[in-house]
């Protein structure tokens, strides 16, 4: 749990909307707050129940180890808030042409109150924080966006601020990023994208602390010195206004772990660790009353993406380390895995998605060495979803999820823990 915090996003909005408001400097059109700002969002209230203990009881995506026992629970945290901002492009000759635009969007998925009634104070965290350059057939972004890699998610209302599939076969995230992308053609062409990330990565700034963290520390992706680098092409076709999509994408990055000799802390060795990955998507409707999704992937240490099962890499703690923080050595975790959505439209108003995700590292980099805990040795989920919508922002949906964890312990003997999960929602867009 986390200490209560107190957030600063109101003012800093109240702010920005009299910015905005106020005349431009230097000569420009003054612009008006409805002008260049457009808010967005929806409430989203999530009942859940969940038959075994899970990892998070109201957005779960791991099944524990834990003793069996279910939950009931509910939660708004998952509502979103955000701003369209965009600026005047008449009469102004800005970068060759180019229109200038933005994006601001947050949710209340940042952690929870360490208070007994906590549940119930979601904190707010950042989702989306970019801008974009457009000059019609090529655009430039720069800021906190989607990662290139692996662009599609299912559609569901359960998993929203984690989305479907993570930690089950699909890779996402939302990192800073400076990326170029554009496309060619109308009804048939491609689209691609190149960017530079954060090197960012999976671990904690300190692996012992539940506290928020007020100064930010190097982990081993920034201490590479080495920004990850990603790219994507897909050809796409048009058909009765509906876009078919195939594409492929690619990631590379690098991380630097120190190791030490047992019993000592002198580092004895920099070890560089190489982060990649490959992946497929396919966006295929069928007529007005279907589409069928998905991705599949293969690569090594992507964890940062939720990849093998939130396995990077397998760590060796020194035994004399009385903080089991010096590793003596450090093994990349290999991961294979996808994901894949049929979506039914039988009547207009509502909706029938089926789904199924599976992540498996390869068991050989993940088996615990003598003395660990079990590690996870596959996981996958199925999800069945109904949502119905009576008016065009309104919607209900039901969602129905088996999820299995697979664990593979330190004699490489097996064993799976399943659990359902069942998700009421009342979602309402504005």
């Amino acid at each position: 749990m986390r200490p209560q915090h107190r957030s600063s996003a109101t003012p800093l909005l109240v702010a920005l909307a009299f910015t905005l408001a106020a005349p431009a400097a230097f000569g420009q059109p003054a612009t008006t707050l409805r002008d260049a700002v457009e808010p967005y969002g929806f409430v989203l209230l999530n009942g859940a129940y969940n038959s075994h203990a899970v990892n998070n009881i109201d957005v779960p995506y791991i099944v524990t180890t834990t003793a069996k026992q279910g939950s009931l629970t509910a939660t708004a945290r998952q509502t979103r808030l955000g701003l369209n901002l965009r600026y005047p492009s008449e009469g102004i000759r800005l970068l060759g042409g180019a229109k200038l635009s933005g994006k601001v969007e947050a949710d209340f998925f940042g952690g929870m109150p360490n208070a007994g009634y906590g549940d119930a104070f979601g904190l707010a965290r950042l989702r989306l924080a970019y801008m974009t350059l457009d000059w019609g057939p090529v655009q430039l972004v720069a800021g906190q966006d989607w990662i290139i890699l692996a662009p599609l998610n299912p559609i569901t209302i359960a998993h929203v601020s984690v989305v479907g599939f993570a930690g089950a076969g699909n890779l996402w995230f939302r990192l800073p990023q400076l990326r170029l992308q554009g496309q060619v053609g109308k009804r048939f062409g491609f689209e691609w994208a190149a960017g530079v990330l954060a090197p960012y990565d999976q671990e904690p700034t300190d692996p012992a602390s539940k506290q928020f963290q007020t100064a930010n520390t190097p982990g081993p992706g920034e201490r590479s010195k080495t920004p990850m680098v990603q790219g994507r092409v897909a050809g796409y076709a048009t058909f009765l206004k509906k876009r078919a999509t195939l594409g492929v994408s690619a990631h590379y990055s690098r991380e630097r772990y120190d190791l030490s000799a047992a019993g000592s802390s002198d580092v004895i060795e920099r070890r560089d660790i190489t982060c990649w990955a490959v992946a497929a998507d396919l966006m295929l409707p069928i007529g007005q009353w279907a589409a069928l999704s998905g991705e599949l992937f293969t690569g090594s240490d992507i964890d940062i993406f939720w990849g093998g099962a939130l396995q990077g890499v397998r760590k060796q703690v020194d035994p004399a380390d009385p903080d089991k923080k010096r590793l003596t050595d450090v093994t990349r975790v290999r991961s294979t895995g996808g994901w894949g959505q049929l979506s039914l439209y039988p009547v207009a108003p509502l909706g029938v998605h089926l789904g199924l995700g599976l992540d498996q590292p390869k068991a050989a980099d993940v088996q615990p060495l003598s003395g660990s805990t079990p590690a996870i040795a596959a996981n996958s989920a199925f999800y069945a979803a109904a949502i119905y919508s009576p008016l065009p922002r309104l919607r209900f949906a039901l969602e129905v999820d088996r999820m299995w964890t697979r664990y593979i312990g330190t004699d490489a003997a097996e064993f799976t823990v399943p659990a359902t999960h069942v998700n009421l929602a009342a979602f309402y867009e504005f």
